[in-house]
Order: structure tokens, then C-alpha cells, then sequence
């Protein structure tokens, strides 16, 4: 798109502007009561076969600025679809539509990136939704299922003691008619009471045993209810806190620390929809900092920063700050006396000795590797001899 030309056939009137410099656009003026407007290289009036440069706004010369007659046309015929600048800010355009492509390249990146992360947080979401219906529809027919049972033995257990109180109570009206023995002389009453206070206190530790069934079914649910809200976060321990009077700004700092923990670590496509300290802010700056809690956009995100944080280790700056899953109350109880039986061990003797998915097992070394090869070895050896005895 040309700022402008000047031709023979389609100029009306004769526009002409007079350059005081060659580093600012032209000024009009008036010379003889038309308007002149002189070329920005020879300083000549521009009367036909001029364009006008879209960056500085000066006029030229098609012979001054080496313009071919077939560019001209195209100039002339596409001037809203195209542009032209002057010898002297061609330099500084190429350079400017170099930045701006390299920009818009940035953006496509950019929107694509946010397309596929939204596509993934539906999905997860979708899947997440469906496997939590799932389990709470299982969880749901179970305690059903357990109510059910207990109705159904609630009245087995009257009909039964209907049952053994009539047959006791003929036989104790025969015994009464009879009198065989001294037994005879105990009440009619009194058998009965025992028999019945015997049979509910069975009742009683039947439903007490449903009872604690049942809330533990229910404490399994909120568990794993709790489990699925927290799948996407993670606490970070160790960040310093953040100096700061207001507590947007004091967020602002941790946000950017974050940041640039996140590109130490060569997580910097992660995103983050929530960023919170978490307890009071402390009084005192030598106090211990208190933890945060980041929410990411999906769980597939979250294993790749837990996978990546062992890189903090030796990053200047971030010395003590570590990162693990956001745990539930539950599952933090288990981790502390997991914890304590390690050291317990460890002090003992035992080496190499790690947690791994809610159990204390053995580090894999070379050592170890090695002994478990030549175990099987050993074990080939001895299953081949058996075989050639054989």
C-alpha cells in the first residue's frame, strides 16, 4: 500500500510539497497560489511519476529512487496492497518487518500452545470426572450393599431369637409342669432376660463392626475426593519470603522467583492457574519460610516438575528449596512415620535406603545390580543342572 504516487492520468490537481529536510516529511506550500512539493533526493517539483515514501513521507522521483516503470504500475494499480519506502528507511523497515514477523511467529507459537494446553486440560478433566463418577458410583453401591446386609440381618437375627425364645419358652413352661429338678425354680423371667440380654449384646458388636465398616468406607471417599482436588498441586519449601509492604506486591516477587526458578530447571512451558503462601506471614525475617502451594493446569504437568526439581540441587540462589506432591492430611500422617522408621533404620546400620511409592526399599547401586546378577546367574546355573540330572 504506497503512501502515494503522482501520474499523468490520475492526478486532478497539482500537489506539490517542499522538504526542509530530508530526515522529517515534507511541508506544503503555496508557491503562485498552487501547491508545490519538491522531490526528497533532487528537490525538484514532482509533477508526475512520483511516490511517496510510507515511512519519512517524502516525495520522489521514480528515476531518482531507481524505480522501473513496470514497478510503478504495480504501485499505481495494487496501492493499498503494498508499500514503499525510500532508500534511506529501507534499512530501518527491513530490520522493523524482521521484528515484527519474529513477533507474530512468537504469537502462533503462543496460540498454539494455548490451544493444545486447553485441549489437555478438558481431556484430563473429562477423564477425571468420569474415573471420580466411577469410583463414587462403586463406593455409593457398596454402602448400599452394606445397608442392605444389615437390614437383612437385623431381621434374620429377630426372626432367630423369636424363634429360640418360643422353643425356650415351652420348654420352660414343660419344666415348670414337670418339675424334674431344683432347676425348675428359676424364673420364667429370668432365663428369658439372659437369653435376650446375651443375643442383643451379640447385635450390639455386629452393628458396631457396620458401623466402623461404614465410616471407613465413608473416610475412603473424602480421601480420595481429596486426593483427586490436590492431583494438580504441589508445595515448594525453602523459597525466602519476599520483602514487600502490600501483599500484591509481596505475590509479584514470589510469582517472578517462581519464574525463574521454573527456567533453572528447564520448566518454563509449565503454567500456573494459582500461586499462594501457605499459614501466617511471620513477624520475624530469620523465621523459617513458609511453604507455597502452585496450582498447575493438569497432572501430566505437575509429574514433569516433580520429575525435574532434582535439578535445584547447586542452583545458586536456590540452596534448601525442594518440591514435592501436595499431600493430604492422611497421607502426610503415613510420610512422617515412614519418615521416622527410615531414620530408625538408618541409625541402625541399614545404607542406601529410600522412600518409594509408600515403602522404604533399597537404592539400586552397582554393587547391588552387580550381586543381584550373579545371584541369577547362580539360580540359571542351578535350574540347568536339575534340568540336565533330570
Amino acid at each position: 500500500m504506497p503512501g502515494g504516487f503522482k501520474g499523468r492520468a490520475d492526478k486532478e490537481e497539482k500537489v506539490v510539497v517542499q522538504a526542509e529536510s530530508m530526515d522529517k516529511p515534507a511541508e506544503k506550500v503555496v508557491v503562485d497560489g498552487e501547491e508545490s512539493c519538491p522531490c526528497g533526493s533532487c528537490l525538484k517539483d514532482v509533477t508526475s511519476e512520483g511516490v511517496c515514501c510510507d515511512l519519512c513521507g517524502n516525495w520522489y522521483h521514480c528515476r531518482c529512487q531507481g524505480i522501473s516503470e513496470q514497478l510503478y504500475k504495480a504501485l499505481k494499480q495494487f496501492k493499498k496492497e503494498l508499500h514503499w519506502f525510500c532508500r534511506g528507511c529501507h534499512a530501518g523497515a527491513e530490520k522493523l518487518l524482521q521484528i515484527v514477523s519474529r513477533i507474530q511467529t512468537k504469537v502462533d507459537r503462543i496460540e498454539e500452545e494455548v490451544v493444545r494446553v486447553t485441549s489437555d486440560i478438558r481431556t484430563e478433566l473429562a477423564t477425571a470426572i468420569k474415573e471420580l463418577r466411577c469410583e463414587l458410583k462403586q463406593i455409593d453401591s457398596r454402602i448400599t450393599a452394606q445397608e442392605t446386609r444389615t437390614t437383612n440381618y437385623q431381621h434374620d437375627l429377630q426372626t432367630s431369637i423369636d424363634s429360640k425364645l418360643s422353643v425356650l419358652e415351652d420348654k420352660v413352661r414343660n419344666e415348670t409342669v414337670s418339675g424334674v429338678d431344683g432347676a425348675s425354680s428359676k424364673s420364667w423371667a429370668d432365663i428369658v432376660s439372659k437369653e435376650v440380654d446375651s443375643k442383643l449384646h451379640g447385635v450390639t458388636a455386629e452393628m458396631t463392626v457396620l458401623q466402623l465398616q461404614a465410616r471407613e468406607m465413608q473416610m475412603d471417599k473424602d480421601e480420595q475426593a481429596e486426593i483427586t482436588k490436590r492431583k494438580n498441586n504441589v508445595i515448594i519449601h525453602g523459597l525466602p519470603e519476599p520483602e514487600g509492604v502490600s501483599g500484591e506486591e509481596r505475590k509479584k516477587k514470589d510469582e517472578d522467583k517462581i519464574v525463574d526458578m521454573l527456567l533453572q530447571i528447564r520448566c518454563d512451558e509449565i503454567s500456573i492457574t494459582n500461586c499462594v503462601r501457605l499459614g501466617k506471614q511471620p513477624s520475624n525475617p530469620n523465621e523459617k519460610p513458609r511453604p507455597i502451594k502452585l496450582v498447575l493446569v493438569s497432572e501430566g504437568q505437575k509429574d514433569k516438575l516433580l520429575y525435574n526439581a532434582k535439578n535445584l540441587r547447586g542452583r545458586s540462589g536456590l540452596e534448601g528449596v525442594f518440591i514435592h506432591q501436595d499431600l493430604t492430611p492422611a497421607q502426610r500422617l503415613r510420610r512422617h512415620k515412614l519418615v521416622e522408621e527410615l531414620k530408625r533404620r538408618q541409625t541402625l546400620g541399614e545404607a542406601n535406603l529410600i522412600i518409594v511409592s509408600d515403602r522404604i526399599v533399597q537404592r539400586r547401586t552397582r554393587n547391588n545390580l552387580a550381586a543381584l546378577a550373579e545371584l541369577t546367574d547362580q539360580t540359571n546355573l542351578v535350574a540347568s543342572t536339575r534340568t540336565q540330572t533330570a
